[in-house]
């Protein structure tokens, strides 16, 4: 099973409705309609691949098990802690912090041969990176 089917699966085990639409500017995102079933649409315009649309559906799944929605003007105060909440879900989904250890003890320096070996996206290296980072996992 690829990423993206297994997180097609968990998005459809957990009553998640998934949709590819033309969305300008946007690459994904999840509705949390309360008296709906929760949604994601990705961008049919704004994705190249499946490594990115698997980080796409990660990072929304990530929206949806952490509750960071942005459902009231108070939350859009909180954009950037809401986003730092569904990437830190996104990353240890996709790029557990073993898998950079062992891309560095193999002799991978740069940022495209780490996400090469890892294969993943360089957005999702330096974002794994980061939060690894300050978490002091690396």
């Amino acid at each position: 099973m690829t990423p993206l089917e297994y997180f097609l699966q968990k998005a459809a085990d957990n009553g998640i409705s998934v949709y590819e639409l033309s969305l300008e500017n946007i690459q994904s995102m999840i509705a949390d309609l309360k008296d709906m079933d929760p949604a994601i649409c990705l961008s049919s315009s704004g994705i190249f691949s499946s490594q990115e649309a698997a980080e796409s559906m990660a990072h929304e799944l990530g929206h949806f098990f952490t509750g960071t929605y942005y459902d009231s003007p108070y939350c859009a105060n909180n954009r950037g802690k809401m986003e730092h909440q569904a990437n830190i879900w996104m990353v240890k989904e996709l790029l557990p912090v073993a898998s950079i250890r062992k891309a560095l003890k193999d002799g991978c320096r740069e940022y495209w041969e780490i996400a090469e070996y890892c294969n993943c996206t360089e957005h999702l290296l330096e974002t794994a990176i980061q939060i690894y980072r300050q978490k002091g996992l690396l």
